[in-house]
């Protein structure tokens, strides 16, 4: 691999409900909060098998640091992990690669992510729900190729890798733009500089200094109307790449935002509208996608750690068997 690159990325939203073995479960805030616990934690890549869902690796194994199954392997670490101060209550990350595939992958904004971790669930009073009590203890994060197979998406559409390597620009406007100001100065004082040889004797002072000064101030000054010109032409080309940037670094984002998003949502019809309102309204498009979440119930594929009762099994398969007739794939679960 090259240089090392650390990337940055939404762990798990926070303080909302999330499809947990047929559950809707609370990820309360303060269960993340031992955010130091996640350092070093393993980021394992998992290989997606046509028609196959996708599944967490035992997690007993990962914690001895044990080799994994066929389809499994270790492909970097988490460097740090924080809750955001400020937006959606979330937990944000940086990750580093050891793995080439995967760093590709990331690069191209291909990859989806989904914690692996234990915890202790409790009913809340009064609510058909869940909520997570005491920290959790994080054992790895999972990362796939999204829309590889049916569920190859995250459970929490909020988690999602934030930034791609960005290619260094050639040209630095703000450098070129210092050096034209240096140009205009150094005319500046040359122009105030300049005076008659004094050692010319002349009848007629005022006409030798017309004859000696004046051209030489004209072709001064068409220079720097030479300059003026070029730095209105570096500045306009600054603001050019500053523009350009910015709609590829929002194009990046948006693409990798839609890949997670319900493919009624993307559509020919409904791409513009979707994207418009999750550029201009954050809130409200986290409500929709919320209120969605929580409507289709999704069910986490890889092992849990609640147990269900008989009876809780059978509805819980029902439950999952309707929502599979209706969006037409089996999500994937945090």
């Amino acid at each position: 691999m090259g240089e090392p690159y650390q990337h940055s990325l939404t762990l798990q939203r926070l303080g909302t409900y999330l499809s947990n073995d047929g559950k809707q479960v609370f990820y309360t805030p303060e269960a993340f909060s031992n955010t130091e616990t996640w350092t070093n934690i393993p980021v394992i890549f998992a290989e997606a098998v046509a028609g196959m869902p996708i599944k967490h690796p035992d997690m007993g194994l990962v914690s001895t640091r044990s080799p994994l199954p066929d389809g499994f392997r270790y492909v970097g670490t988490i460097n740090t992990a924080n809750i955001a101060p400020t937006g959606t209550p979330r937990m944000d990350g940086l990750i580093t690669f050891s793995d080439d595939h995967a760093e590709q992958l990331a690069k191209l904004g291909k990859l989806a992510p989904s914690t692996g971790f234990w915890s202790d669930i409790s009913p809340e009073s009064g609510k058909n729900s869940w909520k997570i009590t005491g920290n959790v203890r994080p054992n790895h994060l999972l990362v796939f190729e999204q829309g590889a197979c049916p569920n190859c998406y995250s459970n929490d559409n909020g988690a999602m890798f934030l930034n791609v390597k960005q290619e260094t620009n050639t040209m630095e406007p703000e450098t070129a733009d210092t050096e034209s100001k240096g140009w205009l100065k150094a005319i500046y004082e040359k122009l105030c500089n300049t005076k008659p040889d004094a050692t010319e004797h002349n009848s007629k002072p005022e006409e030798k200094m017309e004859n000696t000064v004046n051209p030489e101030i004209s072709a001064l000054t068409a220079q720097i109307e030479t300059l003026k010109a070029a730095n209105v032409a570096i500045s306009a080309e600054h603001e050019a790449l500053k523009a350009a940037t910015i709609k590829a670094q929002r194009d990046s984002e948006w693409t990798a935002l839609k890949n997670t998003l319900p493919p009624a949502w993307v559509d020919a019809e409904h791409e513009a509208e979707t994207r418009e309102l999750a550029e201009t309204s954050p809130l409200g498009f986290a409500l929709k996608l919320t209120a969605f979440n929580t409507k289709i119930g999704n069910v986490k594929s890889a092992e849990g750690s609640c147990a269900c009762s008989a009876s809780e099994k059978e509805v819980m398969l029902a439950n999952v068997k309707q929502q599979e007739e209706k969006i037409g794939y089996r999500p994937l679960e945090e």
